[in-house]
């Protein structure tokens, strides 16, 4: 038999309705040959029910038995149950698969002890003829959902929405507001690549191609705003540039504006900018308040945009999190066509240009001629009504919309469970809902639950063990919450009320004050380690040796600290000691050469160590007779830091490696005490004419240094002029190859 069965007579075709209302007249006096003649019913066929009616004594239905009852699998009122569960699920956004159906009816049918056919035991699952079938009695249908969150599928709850409705209702009483001062705000993104539409190709072809402008495109943000008599204000993009041009906004909507961000995501600043816009759009003030409707996106309720709203007459109220797909006028109506039209005004701008791409520059453009297609007050004014903003309406959406929400029902922990072990059959407990919306509670078709009431389809042994879908597959339910760290949850708020904007200056203080601890900290961090790196380079000088050229390979180590420690003096002397003899042993070749470390201005002791004995001679810096003085090489050149510096001068600054220092020319921009800030110049890989070389300034490069790592004052330096580049450019009039300048 085929699954969709074609009648071939037109015996048995008359209506249910017109033979019960043929009986009904019949019951009251007149005839069935008038009876018939008037409704155009066979006579035999309605006196073969009265005689039927009056052999039984009973009443009976007028109609005609379906010939495949005695072949179903299931009965009637099973059917009926197994697909309420399916639309139950369905609703709650956990629908099943025509696979799952499937199988979740072989189950079924196995449960209760049913006969169904050898395929579904050797399948494991119902046959697909029976499904088809299935569908079709029982008003079914297989349907690609819409990608939905569970953010926003928990958070369209009754409860919340409620809030945002007396929100509402509370601001249009306070202020009196007629449709044209009430406005919806949002953003949507266009990016450079448009979706390809449906084409007409040849058929059977395995693939069909479409040209688009790019692989992935940039992103332009378009943010919109309607009030609720159907009107638009110009849009503002925000472009992913750093710097904003007024050529990015040709060919845009009269009166638009436009920001950039380095994302072209919208931010504070450009919500900012979008506000003083909106302001000069509706010409609203203190004495004429208009009322903005927009989702709670942390660029939005920035305490710099309440204040800006509040001084000029805005009044903003926000929606619930997760919910801008059900309550937002622009995202239900109006952006969905914005979008369409774009990409066809992108179609059309590719086949008009074939071998260019799009870029941001065209998007205004393209915008622009959706903008008039898209915006129309139609649109606009279907988003108004179908959110119950206007007109108001807080019982716009129907129960079973909440239904996806009743997965995180949960009963407060301060209040008991209504369900235990020991509640009676009789008693009610808590059961999720189904699609229908009816308040939970036991399900009256169900045997389990009502015995007094047994199917009429189920068989004796059935209806005693009888499994219901919904104890085979249960509807899901969300577990009791853990123990965590609680967020502060965010809701509908009147952001313009004093108390909401005093909440976001004690949170806007809070801020502040938590990054001025922590850049407090950082410095506090940044000093130490300045710190304990300017003490490890003294450190460092301060365990320098001069080696002299002798036939013992002596060496003269000269303290610069004057310490009374001498276990510490003398380890640190070995460690010295013990560095430079293996330094010497590698270099054989330079083992004549003079190492030379000029002492500091007070007189110090020198500590002499004699590598074949392990005992010290401490000896006045002052008492040169045990030695030649003419061995130490002195450099007048070096430690200029003493000098008087001032701002424009030149001067040569030491900085410590890990393994040795490195020599800058810096450019002194203020002396502050012992401290010195200064911008510093790098060596150019060029050189002058005469050979000399070039330094110049290199960006951002500057900071603060000690005066002490000052090396030398150097002469004003000459400029090679000429343009503006070259002017950045300076030759030394002194030597300074000596000094190994960076």
């Amino acid at each position: 038999m085929p699954r969709i069965y074609k009648r071939k007579t037109g015996r048995a075709s008359t209506p249910l309705q017109d033979m019960d209302r043929a009986v009904k007249e019949v019951e009251k006096g007149k005839s069935i040959r008038e009876v018939a003649r008037q409704m155009n019913i066979c006579r035999m066929t309605l006196k073969r029910y009265m005689e039927k009616k009056k052999i039984d004594g009973k009443e009976i239905r007028p109609g005609y038995e379906r010939t495949g009852l005695a072949n179903q699998v299931f009965d009637e009122h099973m059917e009926k149950e197994l697909a309420e569960h399916i639309k139950a699920l369905a609703a709650m956004f956990h629908g099943l698969s025509p696979m799952k159906c499937r199988e979740l009816a072989f189950e079924y049918a196995q449960r209760n002890d049913i006969s169904i056919p050898a395929s579904w035991i050797r399948e494991e699952k119902a046959g697909y003829d029976w499904f088809v079938a299935f569908k079709e009695r029982c008003h079914l249908s297989c349907r690609t959902p819409e990608a939905t969150s569970l953010g926003r599928a928990t958070a369209f709850n009754r409860h919340n929405v409620g809030e945002f409705f007396d929100n509402l209702s509370k601001v249009m009483d306070r202020y009196n507001l007629l449709p044209h001062r009430i406005y919806n705000m949002d953003e949507t993104g266009v990016t450079t690549v448009q979706t390809p539409k449906q084409i007409v190709t040849e058929k059977g072809k395995k693939q069909v191609g479409s040209v688009t402008s790019a692989e992935r495109g940039e992103l332009v943000t378009v943010a919109c705003a309607v009030n609720a008599t159907g009107n638009a204000i110009p849009p503002m993009f925000v472009f992913p540039r750093v710097r904003f041009k007024e050529q990015f906004l040709n060919g845009s909507p009269a009166g638009s504006v436009g920001h950039s961000t380095r994302s072209g995501w919208m931010n504070e600043e450009a919500f900012i900018i979008f506000m003083e816009h909106f302001i000069r759009q509706t010409n609203c003030s203190t004495n004429n308040p208009v009322l903005l409707i927009l989702d709670n996106h942390e660029s939005h309720i920035s305490l710099k945009a309440v204040t800006t709203a509040k001084e000029n007459g805005v009044v903003m109220l926000t929606l619930p999190p997760h919910t801008s797909h059900r309550l937002q006028p622009l995202d239900k109506t109006v952006y969905y066509p914005l979008k369409t039209f774009y990409n066809s005004a992108m179609d059309g701008w590719m086949r008009t240009n074939p071998s260019r791409t799009i870029t941001i520059y065209e998007v205004p453009g393209l915008v622009n001629q959706a903008f008039m297609s898209a915006m129309t007050p139609r649109n606009i004014t279907s988003g108004f009504r179908v959110t119950g903003i206007f007109p108001f309406n807080r019982d716009i959406f129907p129960d079973e919309d909440y239904a996806p929400s009743m997965l995180t029902d949960r009963p407060n922990p301060e209040e008991p469970s209504t369900s235990s072990a020991t509640d009676l059959p009789g008693s009610s407990h808590e059961e999720p809902t189904h699609a229908t919306g009816q308040e939970a509670g036991p399900d009256p078709t169900s045997p389990e639950l009502n015995p007094e009431q047994p199917s009429s389809g189920l068989t004796g042994f059935a209806q005693l063990g009888y499994v219901s879908p919904e104890a085979i597959l249960p509807l899901p339910k969300a577990t009791a919450r853990k123990a965590r760290m609680k967020r502060k949850k965010i809701k509908s708020k009147i952001m313009t009320d004093t108390p909401e904007k005093m909440e976001l200056e004690r949170a806007q203080k809070e801020k502040e004050d938590k990054m001025a601890e922590k850049e407090k900290k950082q410095n506090e961090r940044q000093m130490k380690r300045a710190l304990k790196k300017k003490n490890l380079t003294k450190f460092k000088k301060m365990n320098k040796t001069v080696v002299y050229s002798s036939s013992e390979e002596s060496i003269m180590a000269i303290p610069l600290n004057d310490t009374t420690d001498n276990d510490k003096a003398g380890h640190d002397l070995e460690k010295t000691h013990n560095k430079e003899k293996k330094r010497g042993e590698k270099k054989k070749s330079s083992e004549n050469k003079k190492r030379v470390i000029k002492p500091t201005k007070p007189k110090k002791k020198v500590v002499v160590s004699n590598s074949s004995e392990d005992s010290d001679i401490s000896i006045p810096l002052n008492d040169t007779t045990d030695y030649d003085s003419s061995d130490v090489q002195n450099d007048d050149d070096d430690d200029d830091g003493d000098k008087d510096l001032s701002a424009r001068d030149f001067v040569i600054v030491n900085f410590a490696g890990k393994t040795k220092s490195y020599n800058y020319i810096g450019l002194v921009e203020k002396v502050d005490g012992a401290d010195i800030s200064a911008k510093f110049l790098r060596r150019s890989s060029k050189k002058s004419l005469d050979g000399k070389p070039i330094f110049t300034f290199k960006e951002n490069d500057e900071g603060v240094i000690p005066r002490e790592d000052v090396r030398k004052k150097l002469p004003t330096p000459k400029k090679l002029g000429g343009t503006a580049r070259r002017e950045q450019k300076f030759i030394f009039p002194c030597s300074i190859d000596k000094w190994d300048v960076m």
